[in-house]
């Protein structure tokens, strides 16, 4: 070829690599402004995925970031560790403060700690050094001990495992310091006759056995993350259960994330009842993929069995909403129960027939093989251990024996001559009959038993369980004979508090608001205030126990320092209704 045509043909490939490499980027710089765009408007999934198909730092950057943002951890992790160390400082520091951010929300205290403490120290990037400096002294004192310990070893920094002990001495009594000061020194060969040790030693030796419990902030930006196990069937009651509780915890989580600036609730919503996957594969998922803090659900007895070993196991603590029995959290320290067991509502209405009411002779008439024969067995025993004595047990099937009550109820009349054998009853005073029934004949042996009382001009006080308050009552009856029972769900809708949530449920679900509804929201604002007071979601466990009681819009929440909701409403029965004692 002739080198005049060779030396055109290459300037035209030339300019054409030219013309190609600037339209690449003017592109590329297009993907990232749409991929920006959707960073900003918090469509975090959609920007990692765009972001992920551009090969510059900057792109993979941001691709961690919007996984961070989106809470899968480990995702931001990897793309942000392929940020490589000769990109532009900012964006290497930076991508080193996400990785930071990462694993201080993954539970990696020390890694995280030892990579601030390097941005601080040797950053690059002024902005970045002071956030590293504020979040690493900030983590410093949201710690709790345990997690202290975790952070010591995962250290690899002397100064981060130094500070580590020495940010404790506020809060932590004499004999402790001087135990992690121990640590410290057999830790850190070097640290042994070190000034700052013996500092410490000094420091601890004036300190006093009464250290402050003051909860330090958490730090800016954390995300609490909630597992949510709420059942997705084809049976339309179960499911409008799981969909009416869930959009009433959203509106507990977005009142939270209104309240606080710098923190966020994340809810992980995840199926426990689902074909293809099992309720430990749930909890399982909820552990590692999810890193939840805390967990709401299941709703009954049946899924919660087989998360509670692996909430213990990944200390977790596991909440549930609806669940009832009374071997459910036996032992486990972090399972709660909302919903009182029977055992426990048996205890309630013992605690007010002895303590408020004052009765001293009781009675009781139970079914046998059902959940109320629980409930009387606890009301017994209560009852007994609060000084009470009992007159008569009855405990029968009765529906086998065709609901005949006509040789129990004489024992509780007013007079023997208003018993129609009065030589077969010896009648003995009794203060108080508690009548615990169950399954589809309740209503029925309740109206047979409550009628015989009024027949034989009864005076005793009648204690029911939460059956006596489905059951209609005669305005006489109601004059003639003081009937109390318990309660677990009671929404009065008078209150200002219930009609603002039933507007913003509605407004937020297009939705009426029903009971379990007002439940969800109930227990997730119980919950999320408890986070608040504590910020540091590891002491949930001892928190939840020992919180006052909660009135709640439907419920209330009282575990007075044991796993099991004790806020048990007593109603008593009157002509113009059913009166909440207070």
């Amino acid at each position: 070829m002739h080198p005049f045509f060779r030396a055109i043909l290459i300037n035209s490939l030339l300019l054409l690599v030219i013309f190609q490499t600037k339209a690449a980027a003017q592109n590329e710089q297009e993907r990232f402004d749409d991929a920006l765009q959707f960073y900003q408007e918090g469509r975090f999934l959609n920007a990692a995925h765009s972001f992920s198909e551009i090969d510059i730092p900057e792109a993979k950057l941001f691709t961690g970031k919007s996984f961070f943002a989106a809470g899968q951890y480990k995702l931001s992790n990897h793309y942000l560790s392929e940020v490589p160390s000769n990109a532009p400082e900012q964006v290497y520091d930076d991508s080193r403060y996400t990785i930071a951010l990462n694993d201080f929300q993954t539970g990696n205290f020390g890694r995280s700690l030892d990579g601030l403490h390097i941005l601080k120290e040797n950053g690059t990037t002024r902005n970045i050094s002071r956030s590293a400096e504020n979040f690493y002294e900030e983590t410093m004192n949201y710690l709790t001990i345990g997690q202290r310990k975790e952070a010591f070893m995962q250290s690899n920094i002397p100064e981060v495992q130094l500070e580590l002990i020495t940010s404790s001495f506020d809060w932590v009594d004499r004999q402790t310091a001087q135990t992690l000061i121990n640590t410290l020194e057999n830790s850190l060969i070097a640290m042994q006759d070190s000034v700052a040790v013996q500092n410490l030693k000094a420091r601890a030796s004036r300190m006093r056995n009464n250290p402050q419990n003051n909860y330090a902030p958490a730090p800016e930006g954390i995300t609490y993350n909630i597992g949510v196990a709420l059942p997705e069937t084809e049976d339309e009651n179960t499911l409008g259960v799981s969909q009416s509780m869930y959009f009433g915890l959203s509106l507990a989580a977005e009142e939270f994330n209104r309240r606080n600036d710098h923190q966020k609730i994340a809810l992980h919503h995840a199926n426990p009842d689902a074909d293809e996957r099992n309720p430990e594969h749930v909890m399982t998922n909820f552990a590692w993929n999810n890193n939840a803090d805390l967990i709401i659900g299941p709703l009954f007895s049946e899924s919660a069995y087989s998360m509670t070993a692996l909430a213990e196991q990944y200390q977790i603590p596991l909440v549930t909403p609806l669940a009832n029995s009374d071997s459910l959290n036996l032992d486990n320290p972090y399972v709660y129960q909302i919903n009182p067991t029977f055992s426990q509502r048996g205890r309630a209405m013992a605690r007010f027939a002895v303590n408020e009411l004052g009765l001293d002779s009781l009675a009781i008439i139970s079914e046998k093989n059902t959940p109320a024969e629980e409930e009387a067995h606890a009301f017994r025993d209560e009852a007994t251990r609060l000084g009470a004595h009992f007159v008569h047990i009855f405990n029968k099937d009765f529906e086998a024996q065709g609901y005949d009550v006509s040789n129990i109820t004489p024992w509780f009349a007013s007079d023997t001559t208003f018993v129609d054998d009065p030589d077969e009853f010896d009648l003995k005073p009794v203060d108080g009959l508690f009548i615990a029934t169950g399954g589809g004949g309740a209503a029925n042996l309740i109206d047979l038993i409550m009628t015989d009382l009024e027949a034989t001009r009864s005076t005793v006080t009648v204690l029911g369980n939460e059956e006596m308050g489905y059951v209609e009552m005669s305005t006489r009856r109601l004059q003639r004979l003081d009937i109390f029972y318990p309660e677990i769900f009671y929404t009065d809708e008078s209150r200002e508090d219930v009609t603002n949530f039933k507007v913003d449920y509605q407004n937020l679900s297009g939705m009426d608001a029903d009971r379990f509804a007002f439940l969800g929201y109930d227990v997730a604002s119980y919950l999320f205030n408890i986070l608040e007071e504590v910020q540091n979601p590891a002491r949930l466990k001892d928190a939840i126990k020992k919180q006052p009681k909660h009135s709640g819009l439907t419920i209330n929440i009282d575990f007075g320092n044991g796993h099991v909701n004790r806020g048990v409403r007593i109603f008593q029965l009157q002509p113009e209704g059913a009166i909440e004692i207070e």
